[in-house]
């Protein structure tokens, strides 16, 4: 497989592993960090009926991409802008935790290695047309 496509795949699923990670221990001050998982800090996911959630710092770097491939080049900021209002959208009703929490329905939704592996290649493309 191409090395620049395999970049972009790595760079988004690395931010969302690395997002999944930290989740958990967002918000808490080191001194709460160590004293709930020792000096080491967290090592392993925080699982949540055996998923490992990623917030809202993940969900919006998908939908940036998304309107990235979308704007097609043309008015990228208008492109992102209508993602950024989907992305909302997903935020609603009973599925809302709140800004920085995790959107269920979406997560249920998104099967988000093939959703890497999907917006991945069409931001490669859309690159190597660029060239």
């Amino acid at each position: 497989m191409n090395k620049l496509l395999n970049r972009f795949k790595g760079c988004i699923l690395g931010g969302a592993v690395g997002d999944a990670l930290g989740y958990p221990i967002e918000f808490m001050s080191e001194e709460e960090i160590f004293s709930i998982y020792g000096k080491g800090g967290i090592t392993v996911y925080n699982l949540n009926n055996g998923v490992a959630e990623i917030s809202d710092n993940t969900q919006m770097i998908l939908f940036t991409i998304d309107g990235l491939i979308l704007s097609d080049n043309d008015d990228e900021v208008e492109s992102i802008r209508k993602c950024y209002i989907d992305w909302a959208n997903t935020q609603i009703g009973d599925a809302y935790l709140g800004i920085d929490g995790i959107n269920k329905k979406f997560l249920d939704k998104l099967e988000l290695v093939d959703f890497i592996e999907d917006i991945s290649e069409k931001l490669y493309n859309k690159q190597q047309l660029t060239k």
